[in-house]
């Protein structure tokens, strides 16, 4: 299923991944979405990092949450 995404796709869903991991913060999202693109060169590399993860649910969730608590609409990325 994830390899059926976009590139921008994937790396929005790392990015939302390491926020709700607590890795990354909701204050410099462009910047870290920059990160994941520089990061994961390759989508599949992305793809990879999102799998690897027992607890993907878990992150994805709970960084949704974060971004609502900001009030973040994680959907203007996706219609860029």
């Amino acid at each position: 299923l994830l390899e059926s995404f976009t590139a921008a796709e994937l790396y929005l869903l790392t990015m939302l991944m390491y926020v709700g991991r607590g890795d990354m913060g909701v204050d410099d999202l462009l910047d870290d979405y920059e990160s994941m693109s520089d990061s994961f060169s390759k989508p599949q590399w992305a793809v990879d990092q999102l799998l690897s993860k027992s607890s993907l649910d878990i992150y994805l969730t709970a960084g949704m949450a974060r971004l609502s608590e900001a009030q973040i609409d994680l959907q203007q990325w996706f219609d860029r």
